[in-house]
């Protein structure tokens, strides 16, 4: 199985001592290029008769990122504000997840190469290296926890809700693809109108819906959800009725 290079994605933030760091994606980034080094030691032991032994004793890691500036968009933002960052100030946490469901989380420094600027005709430009500082964590797909609903605010069957709600749901794992979720008015099986967006973790999920009516029936049906592993959520409805 080969998958192209746009289905690798990846978040950068800053690091902190306790808990759970925030990430942000970068906008409009065009390559991402990673650089391996190692460090071979070599030796010619008499036993193998003038042949050279080899061990890999030591590595380092490197990422090229090149694209365009997007003022605004808090992933270039961060980057961007590196630019005049030196000691612990450069450090960034590296998040890269690849399209087979595999995360890679590292810690390391950010260098900015070319932070702005180009041909008065070209889009104003943002390139940085990242540099490992250690031993990456390298989570693979298959050690990932199934894909579940955790919470749902509101609860399946709760009455009384407001509204003007924007319902939460809360999965076990982040969320790759979740277009399949519908939001119909019971009545009727009118579609409602909604508008999903997904927090730093791709775990929670904001539906962001138009035109509740009072004392109405709803289902959010949750179906072909799946996460970063891709594993698929079993379809799931939640109804709630409206005050």
């Amino acid at each position: 199985m080969v998958f192209p290079v746009y289905g690798y994605t990846f978040k950068v933030g800053a690091p902190v001592t306790t808990g759970t760091p925030t990430l942000y994606t970068v906008k409009d980034v065009n390559s991402l290029e990673p650089k391996i080094k190692s460090t071979v030691k070599n030796w010619t032991p008499l036993d193998q008769d003038g042949w050279e032994r080899n061990l890999i004793t030591g590595k380092s890691m490197s990422f090229d990122f090149k694209g365009q500036r997007n003022y605004e968009d808090p992933g270039n933002d961060f980057v961007a504000g590196k630019l005049l960052s030196t000691g612990n100030d450069s450090a960034a946490v590296l998040e890269i997840n690849f399209p087979n469901g595999d995360i890679m989380t590292c810690n390391g420094i950010i260098d900015l190469t070319a932070p702005f600027g180009g041909a008065s005709t070209d889009i104003d430009t943002l390139e940085w290296t990242y540099t490992l500082d250690g031993k990456p964590a390298y989570t693979p797909a298959s050690a990932a926890a199934p894909l579940s609903l955790v919470s749902s605010s509101p609860i399946a069957n709760a009455t009384g809700v407001a509204d003007n709600v924007s319902p939460i749901l809360t999965f076990s794992n982040p969320i790759f693809n979740f277009e399949g979720i519908s939001f119909i008015k019971v009545t009727d099986g009118s579609l409602i109108t909604f508008t999903a967006s997904s927090d730093s973790s791709g775990k929670v999920l904001t539906l962001s819906a138009t035109g509740l009516e009072a004392a109405a029936s709803y289902e959010i049906i949750l179906a072909g959800v799946t996460d970063i592993y891709s594993q698929v959520l079993a379809t799931q409805i939640i109804q709630f009725t409206t005050a």
